[in-house]
């Protein structure tokens, strides 16, 4: 979760950090983040110590935010027990908020000799996209001075990209968005764009790691065939 919150917290200008245990901040966008990664062995939200309540109390007041996400990595007590909040089963009641169940997933090195071809396919190719990216987007052009990213590309037409957070420290890469322009779906866009970072990252040996809606079937599977595994499951919440 370290890596997520690096990305969120670094794509825009006038972040602004309220803490970092737990992390807690508000982008350039105004969007107010929340990441709490709490240990079930610690946290029982069923015995109600100190420490859950005062947990749940950061939540309710985060919800009161005009724009918020939370990620929650915890046992599913205490998501039980925060959704329970009026705080937020009132927004949740309301259509105003919305919870996703997420799946992390971790992709090891494996040796060259057996890496997958395929870095480009029907014409397309891919190419360096921070100018592209700089361009169209330009409320998170903050990104490129941090992350890599990689767009596939065709006769001066984009038709997809992927963003990579690299951590040399850790020998660990974060996916932190894979998008394809929809009408460019269907033709293996994704998923050679997915080799073109796992082919660098396989040279470097370093772990490659993202996150996946559970509810996203076709990535789930396009992800588990190239050789990543579920790591564990956490949730996000957030204002609609």
């Amino acid at each position: 979760m370290d890596l997520i919150s690096r990305h969120y917290s670094t794509r825009t200008v006038n972040t602004i950090v309220h803490s970092t245990n737990p992390m807690r901040f508000t982008d350039g966008e105004g969007h107010a983040w929340l990441f709490l990664k709490l240990r079930e062995d610690e946290l029982d939200a069923k015995q109600g110590p100190d420490q859950v309540k005062d947990t749940l109390h950061i939540i309710s007041q985060h919800c009161a935010s005009p724009r918020w996400s939370i990620n929650l990595d915890a046992s599913e007590a205490f998501i039980q027990a925060a959704l329970a909040m009026h705080a937020v089963a009132s927004l949740m009641g309301e259509g105003k908020a919305f919870i996703e169940r997420l799946e992390m997933m971790v992709r090891e090195p494996i040796s060259t000799s057996h890496q997958t071809e395929g870095t480009s396919v029907g014409g397309w190719e891919v190419v360096d996209g921070k100018t592209w990216f700089a361009g169209r987007f330009q409320n998170l052009a903050e990104l490129i001075k941090h992350e890599d990213i990689w767009a596939v590309q065709r006769d001066g037409e984009v038709g997809g990209y992927i963003v990579a957070l690299p951590d040399p420290q850790t020998g660990r890469i974060y996916i932190s968005d894979l998008f394809i322009f929809p009408e460019y779906r269907h033709q293996g866009l994704g998923r050679t764009l997915l080799r073109h970072v796992l082919a660098g990252a396989n040279n470097s040996k370093w772990q490659v790691w993202l996150t996946v809606f559970c509810s996203n079937e076709g990535a789930r599977e396009m992800y588990l065939a190239e050789g990543f595994k579920v790591e564990r499951q956490h949730v996000v919440m957030g204002s609609t």
